[in-house]
């Protein structure tokens, strides 16, 4: 049981600062509940207890309060440090002083204008204004684009967007830069010969004339077409266009598919239907019409579905294997890193030990994970206290504590103790304390007269420092 000193609370939270570690209330109390109530004890409050240890509490405060001229005072410094005060920045690494602003302020850019600082200088976005809107639309017009609303909706959907927000209607917008909207939109109004005209310019051009396309880029043609010549193909042939030519349309047979199947795979593809679409998109709708659904067509051409699909049978034994395995390459196993980068491992864990925490008990882990240091991981502490050990370098308590003192924090974050982030190295804590004991050279033989202590043997210092190191566990 340590017995706890101001220099120990002192020196404590000095070792638990260099790597980084997480020093708020909430965390303290949470993973070292003995050093934070040692230092109230002590010190009165946990605050001066930092302050003691030369320690900015305010760092880590989770919720400040904020008022208007300390939001000023914040955005001013972080100006003076070069950081980005876009609203997209902020919000990712100053979330409270984003919400402070919008508080005291009413937005963000009124926060920025206090300071004297102008919103779009720092803005990643574009700050659309009417003013802007009107120039945009009058620069656009006198570079000849096409202004018409589907054209602007697919080129600058922003511009759109915003002169809709701001005028009310695309008409007004334009309106407000002096165009006319009936010039820039018209009405067209197709007869017989427009239709033809206009269907033999796109095959002169070496535009797709198949009637999908024609449905994307130019509705109201395709409509025409079919209202003044019955159908579509009708039309094409008026124009002298050839309609089978055009369509390309690809007549699908069995041998056809396992072919292209086969075929992938010998170009080394990826087979499952997601995949196979980005090349021939619309396969698997013909394997299901064909062979009934895409898997039989995937075993007709003589492949393993479930290996095409890079399907995992998930089972009691495997969900605990490939979550050791996570822990061993110090992957974040916590619950939202799990969901966001290994959802299906996740969800068999919950299927089959019922919730998270009992799938990582069952696997021996400790619950809740913990999140991975920035530079330590639980691997790299392992095996560099097992590098040390193999260099002949003293791992005792006091001796790591001293001269690898971010080692040692890791140590302690990830395993509580040293003494078990020694042990789960695989190294015998009491043989190496023996060892080390024995190669410190021993006291001169002769003593001064007035000296009555007499030399220690190997032994005598070996219990002294197993007394020393459960004395100082905390």
């Amino acid at each position: 049981m340590t017995k706890w000193t101001p220099t120990i609370v002192v020196q404590s939270l000095q070792v638990l600062h260099q790597p980084g570690t997480d020093l708020s209330y909430s965390a303290m109390a949470r993973a070292h509940s003995r050093l934070l109530d040692a230092a109230r004890h002590i010190y009165g409050t946990y605050a001066k207890a930092l302050a003691a240890a030369g320690i900015d509490y305010t760092r880590f405060i989770k919720h400040q309060r904020w008022s208007r001229p300390r939001v000023i005072a914040q955005i001013r410094e972080l100006q003076r440090q070069g950081q980005d005060l876009s609203y997209r920045a902020l919000e990712r690494h100053n979330r409270f002083l984003i919400g402070a602003a919008k508080k005291h302020f009413g937005s963000h850019a009124n926060a920025l204008r206090a300071v004297g600082i102008d919103p779009a200088t720092v803005a990643k976005r574009q700050i659309w204004t009417r003013q802007r809107i009107t120039a945009q639309i009058r620069a656009l017009h006198r570079q000849g684009a096409d202004l018409r609303y589907r054209v602007l909706r697919k080129r600058i959907p922003t511009l759109l967007s915003a002169a809709r927000s701001h005028f009310g209607a695309y008409a007004r917008a334009l309106a407000a830069a002096g165009l006319d909207y009936s010039q820039i939109n018209p009405i067209r109004h197709w007869d017989q010969q427009a239709v033809l005209q206009e269907l033999r310019r796109w095959k002169k051009l070496g535009k797709d004339l198949r009637s999908g396309r024609i449905r994307v880029e130019n509705t109201s043609l395709l409509n025409a077409a079919k209202g003044h010549f019955g159908s579509y193909e009708n039309a094409l042939h008026a124009a002298g266009i050839e309609y089978d030519r055009i369509r390309q349309t690809r007549v699908w047979t069995r041998e056809s598919i396992l072919a292209i199947l086969t075929a992938e795979n010998r170009a080394g593809r990826n087979l499952n239907s997601t995949a196979i679409r980005q090349h021939h998109p619309s396969l698997p709708e013909v394997c299901r019409h064909h062979f009934g659904s895409y898997r039989k067509a995937v075993e007709a051409a003589g492949f393993d579905y479930l290996k095409v699909r890079h399907f995992t049978a998930w089972s009691k034994p495997i969900i605990l294997a490939r979550l050791q395995a996570l822990d061993r390459a110090g992957r974040d196993m916590r619950y939202v890193a799990m969901n966001a980068n290994a959802s299906p491992l996740l969800c068999a864990a919950r299927f089959y030990f019922g919730t998270y925490r009992n799938a990582i008990q069952a696997a021996g882990l400790d619950y809740p994970p913990l999140k991975p240091l920035p530079f330590w991981t639980r691997p790299k502490v392992l095996k560099t206290l097992q590098r040390l050990h193999g260099d002949g370098v003293d791992l005792r308590y006091a001796q790591i504590k001293t001269t690898h003192q971010a080692l040692f924090a890791a140590a302690r974050y990830y395993f509580g103790k040293y003494h078990r982030a020694v042990a789960a190295a695989g190294i015998n804590y009491a043989q190496m304390l023996a060892k080390n004991a024995a190669r410190q050279p021993a006291p001169p033989s002769t003593t001064r007269p007035s000296n009555n202590r007499s030399a220690k043997t190997a032994p005598q210092i070996f219990q002294q420092c197993r007394a020393k190191i459960n004395r100082t566990k905390l």
